[in-house]
């Protein structure tokens, strides 16, 4: 009896070392797996930043279409995106004498695909500005702007202020048509378009 005892004991012993042994094999595995598919994820470290840079962007015919500087662009090659600290964006071609300029506090570029031109997005403190050589003014300000340059195009969906020489107009949002000085506004439950109006001083 002692011996058929010694032995389940024994049989025991080995069928929990094999379950302690697979366990540790199962864990190891596991781990390995993991750290593999974590070293298969790629990155998004930038390969590549500018410093008080400037871009220029020109057209078939070699004119200037629009110019872009930052205090530094950042370029993450997995995303192919390049963000932007305080930059400042000219659309040189939208008037031979006025053109207009964004500035703001950050942005970036999204590079254009198949599916859509090139975006410049910016955000912070954001004021499109126009002004000509008689003193007429355009003032855009807000704290999102989505532009797209090559269609002197731009819009956004968050509170806007446009201002000028003859009052300033408060919404929602705005669709900005740069090349012919075309704003749609946008209007929300919480935010009407108001637009207070200036009386021109008399000659």
């Amino acid at each position: 009896m002692a011996e058929k005892s010694r032995h389940r004991r024994s049989g025991m012993i080995a069928w929990l070392g094999s379950l302690v042994l697979a366990f540790a094999f199962a864990i190891n595995w596991w781990l390995t797996r993991t750290e593999n598919a974590e070293l298969a994820i790629p990155r998004n470290d930038p390969d590549y930043y500018l410093r008080n840079a400037r871009v220029n962007q020109y057209d078939d015919t070699g004119r200037l279409q629009h110019q872009l500087d930052a205090h530094r662009f950042t370029h993450y090659p997995v995303t192919d995106t390049t963000t932007l600290q305080t930059p400042t964006l000219s659309l040189s071609n939208t008037s031979e004498t006025s053109p207009w300029k964004i500035v703001a506090d950050n942005g970036r570029i999204l590079r254009s695909t198949g599916y859509r031109d090139e975006i410049v997005e910016f955000w912070g403190q954001v004021v499109a500005t126009r002004e000509d050589k008689d003193g007429n003014f355009t003032y855009i300000m807000t704290e999102s702007l989505t532009v797209h340059p090559d269609r002197k195009y731009a819009e956004t969906d968050t509170k806007v202020m446009v201002k000028n020489q003859t009052g300033e107009t408060s919404a929602a949002g705005i669709e900005a048509f740069f090349d012919r000085d075309r704003f749609i506004f946008h209007s929300s439950i919480e935010m009407p378009v108001t637009t207070i109006f200036r009386p021109l001083p008399l000659d």
